[in-house]
């Protein structure tokens, strides 16, 4: 087993680890509070989970034509983007609605 085995292994148990824990608590989350933030990194942690196997099996799947890497490496791409985009938007989401709820309980915001 050489280093880039190593480490492709690696990211590829990491990756789906700490995308599975996230999962896990986002949707414990969701389940008492349902907010839409929360649903959203439900979303995007599938997005990643699909995105990390899909990249692994990948490498082991070496596409046979040029039009089909492209079509790979095109569809990584955007479901990456997918991902981050989701996560943004539920981040945003859930600190303004964190700061409301601040606020609404009379504390200092600053």
């Amino acid at each position: 087993m050489n280093i880039f085995s190593f480490l492709e292994w690696a990211e590829f148990v990491i990756g789906i680890t700490v995308s599975s824990v996230f999962l896990y608590f986002a949707f414990l989350g969701y389940r008492q509070t349902k907010l839409r933030a929360l649903a959203l990194w439900i979303f995007s942690s599938i997005v990643y989970i699909i995105l990390i196997l899909a990249r692994f099996t990948g490498s082991f799947c070496y596409p046979t034509t040029r039009g089909t890497l492209i079509i790979f490496a095109v569809a990584c791409d955007i479901l990456w983007t997918v991902g981050a985009v989701a996560s943004a938007i539920a981040f945003v989401m859930l600190i303004r609605y964190l700061l409301s709820e601040h606020e609404r309980m009379g504390k200092d915001v600053a």
